[in-house]
């Protein structure tokens, strides 16, 4: 903007130099000479230099609005209420006309003078006045248009705020400016007496040439006194030499006078042209990171290289001094410091006034402090390859850089910076936003910020850098899903971080132990710690009687509700201690850990309102809990009866003890007490024994049963499931010594997505009901004794069915799947088929075992596996096998 002001100076000059040779050589006065926008460029100006002296603010009265921005042009609505009127554009330009015309008609002659022209000029009765036609010579016509009403551009002037179209009168010919008017006047003036006094001097000479037909001799006298004089105003004519002499030494006067109006043209090309190359140069190694979309230029009209110099190092000394950033980081050529105190300094348009002490205005101490801090992040997480640039280094006030994303609730939230209604910054949020880079340890001067979620960026090194300890207002704190952040938890998080109420650092690489100050967190109400190295620690190897262990440190959380911890080293042991009085406890997943233990203590199952218990892939032994006094069921029997005379948890809805080294049988009287509402039971890949328990037809709400891999009773599958489990979506009874024939009964399970009886000794042929089940994607039937042939139904499912995977390896099972291989799995989901190739024929698409391979499809196939917290405990896909993944129907 500085800069243009200096062009329309220059383009001000010129326009006037060009006037000045016209008037020369034309109308020989240079009295009424203006330049073409002299007026529009005053208040151009003028705006100009308000703006730098006055940058515009908004207050944020929520963290999400951050209040109503000015307009950025005037507005030209016209009044229409009470109080006086606003004329419009239009109403400008024809009040201009009228009263050119009438200047034209009070100076012209009664045999040029229009007639019947209204001469009143009042804005208020503009509408009922009829304007002469203005006339423009063949030039002007052609610059404005022809003249005949015909030009309909109407184009907006982004420069002027102003719309270039050239209304048009009632006869259909082209009106004025207001400053087009004026020139046109000038010129009107400056000949009008010319013009008269040549047609008064025709006028008259007609006259005596009819007058002298009846009287010479008074003709005669006549024209020698209009030779000497015309209404008393002598006519002296110069002599030839005279005249040249005079028209000389006007030449001259004028050729000066362009000469140095030329060499003060010159003289500012220089200056600018000199002053912006030497910025440049002083700026190179800069300008490319700070050429950002929403940055604004410079606004100073008169930064020149000296005093840009000046004010940024005038930043670079206040930042330095007041602790803000190292000198080194500051002065590093392309460090994210040292671009941020340039962008301050040179490059941003409100260019804040550089504080000198605290005391003087503590606001402007921290407001200055608060936008070079948001300029670090920007260029410490490389904030030009954002997905969403949320308006950062835009030319407003630091607290309106964000988006406003609405979420499928209604709600709406603030990507990007939040404020306070003091425009304090008091949160970041920029998840999935591709922030790259490190955190800068100068988010620590924030002090008002006390929420940070940051999730699912690309964000390395610290995650808790030790200058956060200054963010003693912390409640929010989100880093998951970053991969490449390290380091520890903080020893002072418990002291200093005091009111924290979330803590997630999960999917990254953190280690060390969980701190003993983290018993000071009684705020904490979510703590997100999985898929990293943590473990257990000796806290105090000199004091004996310190007793701090990491369950104990969980156990003084009593504000906890969810606790995720889930793949990482910790070895804490479940006993009757294990996350004991913690009744707020909502979801718990300490899965793939290195828990240890002798029976599940019945206790967690006493949490009234816990509703997910995964503690699957660790090295817990014993036995299920059972409930004395609850019925048992017609099937089964509770090796280990338990008094109690506390609630039982109707809550849980998420059960999983998976892949550990549980013994006894599955308690009827504990699936009875958790009956109400569970949806999940998973006890794959343990050592129970006993017959499968009838109790599991009494969960209406049971969707998702999983018991492969432990040694129940030998017998077929069980009646209740296909008569009294018609919710079940998916059913896991791989390796439960299951015999017999497949229930011709299964067509019940209308909600059966994946069934699974692999690795059993099953007989008998495939039912043709089978393959009637409406949503069945997933069927594992190898490695048992069936045989027969192939029903022709499989090839009917396969035409509306979601069937993706069919495993049949490993059987004795005839038939041909030709139809299938040339037709259905190229326009189908079925895209897997494993089978006996020796005895199917057709197999072309399948992958092929035969009798000879005995380790063939041998490999463990997880159909339990990718339930987590993240996905709130659905089915996001089917990972079977690294080689065999699905995506969730």
């Amino acid at each position: 903007e500085g800069r243009e002001s200096w062009l329309l100076l220059d383009l001000h000059v010129s326009s006037l130099t060009l006037c000045f040779l016209k008037s020369l050589f034309i109308n020989r006065s240079i009295l009424n000479c203006k330049p073409l926008f002299i007026n529009h460029s005053i208040d151009s100006f003028n705006t100009h230099s308000f703006k730098m002296l006055k940058p515009q603010t908004y207050q944020t009265p929520n963290a999400i609005d951050p209040g109503e921005a000015p307009p950025s042009r005037p507005s030209r609505r016209i009044s229409t209420g009470a109080g006086t009127a606003v004329p419009s554009v239009q109403d400008v330009r024809l009040n201009a006309a009228r009263l050119l015309q009438d200047n034209t008609s009070t100076s012209a002659t009664s045999a040029t003078s229009t007639s019947g022209m209204n001469t009143s000029t009042s804005p208020s009765s503009s509408s009922n006045r009829r304007c002469q036609t203005f006339p423009y010579n063949d030039a002007e016509d052609r610059r404005y248009g022809n003249g005949n009403g015909n030009d309909d551009d109407d184009e907006y002037d982004d420069e002027y705020g102003h719309h270039t179209h050239i209304p048009t009168n009632d006869n259909g010919s082209s009106l004025p400016s207001v400053e087009e008017a004026r020139l046109y006047a000038g010129r009107i003036l400056n000949n009008s007496t010319v013009e008269h006094e040549r047609t008064r001097l025709t006028m008259m000479s007609s006259f005596n040439v009819e007058a002298g037909n009846g009287n010479g001799s008074s003709r005669n006298n006549r024209n020698r006194n209009n030779r000497s004089s015309f209404n008393g105003v002598p006519l002296v004519m110069p002599s030839a030499t005279q005249q040249q002499q005079r028209k000389r030494k006007r030449y001259c006067l004028y050729a000066t006078l362009a000469m140095a109006f030329l060499a003060i043209i010159i003289g500012l090309s220089v200056h600018i042209a000199s002053s912006t190359a030497t910025s440049n140069n002083n700026n190179s190694n800069s300008n490319n990171s700070l050429n950002t979309p929403q940055q604004a230029p410079p606004t100073s009209t008169s930064t020149s290289t000296t005093i840009s110099s000046q004010r940024l190092l005038e930043t670079r000394t206040f930042l330095q001094t007041n602790n803000i950033s190292s000198q080194t980081h500051i002065e590093m050529d392309g460090s994210a410091q040292g671009l941020a105190a340039v962008w301050m300094a040179d490059r941003d348009a409100l260019q804040y006034t550089i504080p000198t002490t605290l005391s003087t205005d503590a606001k402007l101490y921290q407001s200055f402090i608060q936008r070079y801090v948001l300029a670090v992040l920007y260029f410490s997480t490389h904030g030009t390859g954002w997905t969403n640039q949320n308006l950062f280094l835009d030319k407003q006030h630091e607290c309106a850089w964000f988006t406003p994303d609405p979420l499928t609730d209604g709600d709406v939230v603030a990507l990007g910076v939040i404020c306070d209604n003091n425009l304090d910054v008091e949160g970041l949020l920029m998840p999935r936003n591709n922030l790259a880079g490190t955190l800068p340890t100068e988010l620590s001067h924030l002090t008002r910020l006390n929420f940070i979620d940051l999730n699912r960026n690309a964000l390395r090194g610290p995650a808790i850098p030790d200058e956060f300890v200054q963010l003693t207002r912390m409640t929010f704190y989100d880093l998951r899903y970053n991969s490449q952040l390290t380091g520890t938890i903080p020893l002072w998080i418990g002291t200093q971080w005091s009111q924290l109420t979330e803590l997630a650092l999960a999917d990254n690489q953190m280690g060390g132990t969980l701190p003993a100050s983290m018993m000071g967190l009684q705020h904490l109400k979510s703590l997100a710690l999985g898929d990293n190295d943590f473990e257990d620690g000796v806290y105090d190897d000199d004091d004996k009687s310190d007793t701090t262990t990491t369950s104990s440190i969980l156990t003084s959380l009593t504000a906890l509700e969810f606790l995720y911890l889930e793949r990482n080293k910790f070895k804490m042991v479940v006993d009757d201690s294990f996350l004991a009085g913690m009744d707020n406890l909502i979801q718990v997943d300490i899965s793939s850990n290195r828990l240890t233990g002798t029976d599940l203590p019945l206790h967690l199952f006493q949490h009234s309102k816990l509703q997910v218990l995964d503690l699957s892939d660790n090295n817990i032994m014993g036995q299920l809990p059972t409930f004395a006094g609850s019925s048992s069921g017609s099937s089964g029997m509770d090796d280990r009866a338990t008094t109690t005379t506390s609630p039982i948890n109707t809550a849980l809805q998420y059960f999983a003890i998976s892949d550990n080294i549980l013994t006894g049988s599955l308690p009827p009287s504990m699936l009875h007490q958790l009956s109400v509402n569970l949806h999940h039971l998973d006890v794959t890949g343990n050592d129970l024994s006993g017959p499968i328990p009838d109790s599991l037809a009494d969960m209406p709400k049971l969707t998702y049963l999983f018991l492969s891999e432990n040694g129940f009773n030998q017998g077929p599958i069980p009646n209740f499931i296909p008569n009294r489990m018609h919710q079940l979506r998916e059913l896991s009874l791989s390796s439960t010594q299951r015999t017999g024939v497949l229930p011709p009964t299964l067509n019940a399970l209308s909600n059966l997505i994946l069934f699974d009886v692999s690795y059993n000794q099953m007989e008998g042929t495939i039912p043709a009901v089978l393959w009637q089940l409406p949503k069945l994607a997933y069927l594992l039937l190898n490695r048992n004794s069936l045989t027969g042939t192939l029903p022709t139904g499989v090839v009917a499912n396969a035409n509306y069915a979601p069937l993706k995977m069919m495993l049949l390896d490993k059987n004795d099972i005839q038939g041909d799947l030709t139809d299938v291989c040339t037709t259905v799995a190229k326009q189908t989901a079925l895209k897997t088929i494993i089978a006996d190739c020796d005895d199917i024929a057709g197999c072309t698409c399948c992958q092929c075992c035969s009798d000879s391979e005995l380790r063939c499809n041998d490999d463990i196939l997880y159909t339990n596996m990718d339930f987590s917290w993240e996905h709130n405990y659905t089915r996001t896909s089917y990972a079977f096998s690294p080689a065999i993944l699905f995506e969730s129907v």
